[in-house]
């Protein structure tokens, strides 16, 4: 049988239109979801020099490894709170002296071998043992606490006193005892088994060069398998150079601590091809006033110092938007922020208002005056250069209203031995790092107004201590909240110094990568947290039909 050219056309017309019929209907019926595989890349600025986590505090790179391949007790969730890890479940004690944890069963090391109790008591004892290398406020906190096993899958610690945020210290990633039993605590920082780490957490090390380190996941992890097969982490000599091999494409991402030009930033955005997500860090940068100078004696001229500043405008211009106004020594989306907490946005009336009120008038020099005495004083900072610009923004804003603060610069060293140390300051514009729980007390309780002491604004208050005693006493989370809430509010109205910002970390990732959600940035490797749930790979499935 023969066809004519117009009957071809038409059954060429009709196999099209059932294509595209059926096209759409898979489309309209079907969706994309992850799947498993492909590696993600990132490139960091430094180098890993102990992947062990008694001594990864002492290096970025080294706690980002760290993370991946070794497990705590516990981990801290999206908001601080504190989450189960190696244990699955734990018990206080009514006077909050015993801790008691239950273990996973099944949990596997790297090499296979068996996680049991024995592996937590031989990492505890190790940070005991008096020559130990790491840091030694993480070898004070566990001094004199009573660490047993119970049984294979029990171990509980006995406190010496009640101290709430004990949990928050039990997120440290445990060894393998199998692997190091018998090895000296003095010579654990240079032991092989940095060089190839075995943990229990999602990845396992692969293998490393001088140039790069890959990690792979791990098939019997006790928290589900990840989407990623690898990742890898290439190094570099600065994150300048890293943001160059990410337009290269030769990483998916790169983490940018705060300092990054806004020119930086608006090329990667116009680029169109990467992501970039913002997070607050655990931190905050201030002014802190020394208390018991006359000049800052009256609150009313603290509150006004703090109405006065558009700390706004710094984040801005200074900050290239890299930071968020601090109102609250506790850190906003973690859980014992109170969101009601007093603001101070920029007002200079107020500002005029609360000086007049506490007797300071403006002069005939255009400074304010109380009593023949002039409103100046030293403002003091390290010599990082970012630090510096927000000095100087600092002290052009006070100057705006008739303050004269006179910037001056030492370096870390001087500045701590010279200054900090001996309360031998005006005012200092520092940071503080706020650490994994809400505990306020070593920097702001009145004990703490020693040599040896974190209270360098010597700020003394009988009702903030009574709020910090207690609340680092107590482990009942609700009433810490309440607790570090009424703490919250007394901070804001007595404005002991002059909270500035929060400083904003950015990741820099192309936009392959999916899944990744930041939450509260405690350190830089917290942008790790949720990495079970990213992926790089997707597919098409049918959508379930409803009957």
């Amino acid at each position: 049988m023969r066809v004519s050219l117009r009957q071809l056309v038409a059954i060429v017309v009709s196999v099209a239109a059932l294509a595209a019929t059926v096209f759409v209907a898979f489309r309209a019926t079907s969706h994309m979801v992850p799947t498993l595989g492909g590696a993600y890349i990132e490139g960091v600025g430094g180098s890993p020099t102990a992947i062990d986590p008694l001594f990864a505090s002492l290096n970025d790179v080294d706690k980002d490894i760290v993370s991946l391949i070794y497990s705590g007790l516990t981990r801290l969730g999206k908001q601080g709170e504190i989450v189960p890890d190696l244990a699955q479940s734990w018990d206080i004690s009514p006077d909050g002296l015993i801790y008691t944890f239950r273990l996973r069963d099944g949990v596997k090391w790297h090499d296979g071998a068996p996680f049991t109790a024995d592996d937590v008591v031989f990492t505890i004892k190790a940070i005991q043992d008096p020559d130990f290398q790491g840091l030694p406020d993480l070898a004070n906190l566990w001094k004199g606490v009573l660490v047993q096993s119970k049984d294979p899958l029990t171990v509980s610690f006995n406190l010496p006193r009640p101290f709430a945020p004990f949990l928050s210290y039990t997120t440290i990633g445990i060894l393998p005892k199998h692997l190091l039993a018998g090895v000296k605590a003095a010579d654990m920082p240079i032991h092989s088994i940095n060089g190839n780490p075995v943990g229990t957490g999602p990845f396992r090390f692969k293998n490393a060069t001088i140039e790069n380190l890959v990690l792979e996941k791990n098939p019997t992890y006790f928290g589900g398998s990840t989407f990623l097969d690898q990742v890898e982490f290439k190094f570099f000599p600065d994150y300048q150079s890293a943001l160059v091999a990410l337009n290269k494409g030769d990483v998916n991402g790169v983490f940018l601590r705060p300092g990054a030009s806004a020119e930086e930033l608006g090329k990667l955005k116009e680029a169109n091809r990467f992501s970039l997500e913002q997070a607050e860090r655990t931190a905050y940068s201030m002014v802190f006033l020394n208390n018991k100078r006359p000049l800052f004696a009256d609150k009313r001229v603290r509150q006004a110092m703090l109405y006065a500043l558009d700390r706004d405008d710094i984040i801005k211009t200074v900050l290239a938007g890299q930071g968020v106004r601090a109102d609250s020594p506790v850190l906003p989306k973690t859980w014992a922020y109170d969101g009601q907490v007093k603001q101070y946005a920029y007002n200079q009336e107020k500002a005029r208002a609360l000086f007049k009120e506490a007797g300071w008038q403006v002069g005939a020099s255009g400074v304010l005056e109380k009593d023949s005495q002039q409103f100046r004083f030293n403002l003091l900072t390290n010599d990082d250069p970012l630090r510096i610009a927000v000095g100087q923004a600092v002290a052009r804003q006070l100057a705006a209203i008739g303050i004269r603060a006179e910037l001056s610069a030492s370096g870390s060293t001087g500045l701590l031995q010279t200054y900090l140390i001996p309360r031998n300051y005006d005012a200092i514009l520092f940071g503080w790092e706020a650490g994994y729980d809400p505990d306020s007390y070593s920097i702001w309780h009145s004990s703490q107004i020693t040599e040896d002491g974190l209270n360098i604004a010597s700020y003394s208050s009988p009702d903030a201590d009574k709020l910090l005693d207690e609340a680092q006493k107590t482990s009942d989370m609700g009433r810490r909240k309440e607790l570090y809430a009424k703490f919250q509010e007394l901070f804001a109205d007595d404005v002991p110094s002059i909270l500035l910002y929060y400083p904003m970390y950015t990741y820099v990732q192309d936009k392959k990568v999916k899944g990744v959600q930041l939450g509260v940035m405690f350190e830089p490797s917290s942008r790790f947290y949720n990495i079970n749930r990213w992926y790089v790979n997707m597919k098409r499935t049918w959508l379930p039909q409803s009957r």
